[in-house]
């Protein structure tokens, strides 16, 4: 058994192969996997005897590594600790809980399991994204009611195409421009190519979104991708911070675009910061998906 990395050419086979298996939290969405691929981690993969083995290798330490929990039919915890003897890694992530749960006993003899909750995905009822009925709505309808107020006659909503990629891209190096702490600043060139990545692979992954013009100037976009067949991934959201009820009308134009399509919208995880966990929290997730670390004692 030997890991390939991941190139443009293998996209596909691991697209139809998640198909085929779907998987609930969203670091297995097969666009998350392909648009993130050279930013920060390599991915590298096999499919060997019906199962899809993904692994993410630090691009500046190679020692910093770890797989993700195979694909495809069901692995038992020592048939997955034999992958890992293998394969030379240590670290599973991103493990689900239901698989936690289903194999807790046997895991514990070969595993210390930990908590991951920087990667526990919020889901949410598309449904009530769309319409966002409700009292505790009411904060997000009055900010869409001032922007609508102030911009009414200016704006312009437009489907996702690969036409308007380059405008998304460009919006999104203004904000880039705006960031000023090293960290956020790394984060978001990584994520600013990850959004580039998008036009290349357009046609090999189903990616919709809108984007909203103001002045035929774009100002916001929201952009996600089919994570299974009762669920989207919201994978990227971005607008102009200065145009109040701007985040939110995209929100909600984005839940309006799928509601026909998918049960739910997984937004993801909050990477462990506070500010991004309140946001995420705001729009009351109907349920959260755990994320868990498992390693070879």
């Amino acid at each position: 058994m030997k890991l390939k990395k991941l190139e443009y050419d293998d996209i596909k086979n691991v697209v139809d192969f998640i198909k085929s298996n779907p998987q609930k939290l969203s670091l297995y969405n097969p666009a998350t996997i392909s648009l993130w691929n050279g930013c920060i981690y390599d991915v590298y993969f096999t499919i060997e005897d019906n199962i899809l083995i993904i692994a993410e290798v630090e691009i500046e330490n190679s020692n910093n590594k770890r797989l993700m929990l195979p694909v495809g039919k069901k692995i038992a915890p020592e048939k997955l600790k034999d992958i890992m003897n293998l394969l030379g890694y240590k670290y599973v992530y991103y493990v689900s809980e239901e698989y936690i749960n289903e194999n807790r006993n046997e895991l514990e003899q070969i595993f210390a399991i930990s908590r991951q909750e920087e990667y526990d995905d919020y889901v949410y009822l598309t449904s009530e994204l769309s319409e966002l009925k409700g009292s505790k709505y009411s904060p997000k309808r009055n900010l869409i009611n001032q922007f609508l107020k102030n911009y009414s006659d200016l704006f312009e909503i437009k489907p996702l195409a690969v036409e308007n990629i380059d405008d998304v891209i460009e919006l999104t190096n203004n904000v880039y421009k705006q960031i000023s702490t090293e960290k956020a600043f790394n984060i978001l060139a990584c994520e600013k190519k990850a959004i580039e990545n998008i036009k290349k692979l357009w046609g090999l992954l189903e990616f919709k979104g809108v984007c909203i013009y103001i002045n035929k100037q774009l100002k916001s976009f929201a952009i996600g991708s089919r994570l299974n067949p009762e669920t989207y991934t919201l994978n990227f959201e971005k607008a102009d911070k200065n145009i109040k009820g701007l985040y939110q009308f995209v929100d909600r134009e984005f839940a309006k675009l799928v509601r026909n399509d998918c049960l739910y919208i997984n937004k993801e995880s909050d990477l462990g910061k506070e500010l991004l966990k309140k946001a995420k929290e705001s729009y009351h997730p109907v349920f959260r998906l755990n994320s868990y670390i498992l390693e070879l004692k």
